[in-house]
């Protein structure tokens, strides 16, 4: 109505505009814009926005939910105390996007089913959901995903599980939300969470479900469940939030019950095309690895205190095989310009993408028979030689039987701008006996 004011009280959001109190999420979203600075969301059962980082606040959307009655007597129940603690509300925005390619397209998607759509930054607004093919009427909205490719394109999953359905509904649009596309396949298990774009390849999506993260490389016609490898196996968790981390290609996981994942580097899932997938082996491009320098803390921590993992210090090499290895060894050998070995280690076997770490350390020296007990003990503490230099010009091979592939290695470079040691040219070779 035109009579309402148009913006909220300096640094508040518990008021109302007069013709309703605010209905809050548990899980309030809070959205902020890809193309300009300050600019921020939160939804309500209207969409707020901000201009400068949460000082002041505007309203840009009418109600956007059904704002069904029989939805919104939660507050009438509980006897003498009112049994409400605010995870009962209803009717409730719980995904909003806006366009990395056009600020004026904004998506926002609602707890009892509602996709709505704006193009002129908010001042007009169209609920798509009903062109949205084989969905339930009123299935939660639990993600939304404008793309980062095209600004008619968005990305959508939706959750029914409150209402006994469990099956993974996970949707595409490219004309604003006039006709979607299902991405479920048969491959997918558990109710879906959210979706993300890769920021390189368009076609490398990323999805969380109640049941784990599964990964599509032809944007999402196939999908395979991410499992990990070696000591760090992905369980079948729910994987609520996803972030492509926009410096390091990190793929940053939130999982409900079991903390934070990172899984290191996806560049080589970048690179899967289908003339790759088609080779028996191939390597695959990943970041350049740094020399880092050893830092030692000594503490007291308490009985809860908690530490993750930090990055191999090692240059990771990461290939492809078709199939596993059975039959024979399969070892990586590191070798100078020259082709002489420098060192040699055992390569991962299994079926899909290994990776393997060249360690950036020499092996440290022998001590004599009676060195003295202090030596001895400093020894023991820090087991590592001296690192090894910059490689530049470095190339890798895979040989298997009568058969190889060569390609440049990953670059090594020191955590400085210069290196003090001249660089020497090597190689890696994968052998197959």
């Amino acid at each position: 109505p035109s009579h309402l004011p148009a913006s909220i009280a300096r640094r508040s959001l518990s008021g109302s505009y007069g013709e309703a109190k605010y209905r809050f999420n548990w899980n309030t979203p809070i959205h902020l814009s890809p193309t300009r600075p300050g600019v921020m969301y939160v939804g309500v059962q209207f969409l707020l926005r901000s201009a400068d980082r949460g000082d002041t606040w505007t309203r840009i959307s009418p109600d956007l939910t059904t704002n069904d009655p029989v939805k919104l007597n939660h507050e009438e129940s509980g006897g003498l105390s009112i049994d409400n603690s605010s995870a009962e509300n209803h009717c409730t925005i719980f995904a909003i996007s806006e366009s990395p390619k056009n600020a004026n397209v904004i998506w926002a998607g609602t707890d009892d089913g509602n996709v709505q759509v704006s193009r002129d930054g908010g001042a007009s607004w169209t609920n798509v959901v009903a062109n949205i093919p084989g969905l339930p009427k009123t299935t939660w909205v639990s993600h939304l995903e404008a793309s980062r490719y095209d600004a008619a394109a968005a990305l959508a999953t939706f959750d029914g599980h409150a209402m006994g359905d469990m099956q993974t509904y996970v949707y595409r649009t490219a004309d604003y939300g006039k006709t979607w596309s299902s991405l479920g396949t048969p491959d997918l298990h558990g109710y879906a969470h959210v979706i993300k774009e890769d920021t390189v390849n368009r076609d490398l999506l990323f999805l969380g479900t109640e049941r784990g993260l599964w990964i599509s490389l032809d944007g999402g016609k196939h999908w395979a469940e991410f499992k990990g490898g070696g000591d760090g196996h992905f369980p079948p968790v729910a994987v609520r939030d996803l972030v492509i981390h926009p410096h390091t290609g990190d793929l940053v996981l939130a999982t409900h019950g079991r903390g934070i994942w990172i899984v290191d580097d996806i560049s080589s899932l970048r690179k899967l095309t289908p003339a790759v997938l088609a080779q028996d082996f191939a390597f695959l491009e990943t970041r350049p690895s740094v020399l880092s320098i050893p830092a030692q803390e000594q503490g007291f921590d308490g009985d809860e205190g908690y530490g993750g993992q930090s990055p191999p210090e090692a240059a990771v090499f990461t290939y492809y095989l078709k199939k596993r290895h059975i039959f024979g060894d399969l070892t990586v050998e590191i070798l100078d310009k020259t082709g002489k070995v420098l060192s040699s280690f055992p390569g991962g076997k299994r079926r899909g993408v290994n990776r393997v770490g060249w360690p950036m350390r020499l092996s440290p020296p022998k001590l004599p028979p009676r060195s003295s007990r202090s030596i001895r003990f400093w020894a023991r503490a820090f087991p590592t030689g001296p690192t090894r230099c910059a490689s530049s010009a470095a190339t890798r091979r895979i040989r298997r039987r009568a058969r190889s592939c060569r390609t440049r290695a990953p670059r090594i470079r020191p955590p400085t701008a210069r290196c003090s040691r001249r660089p020497c040219a090597s190689s890696t070779r994968c052998s197959v006996i």
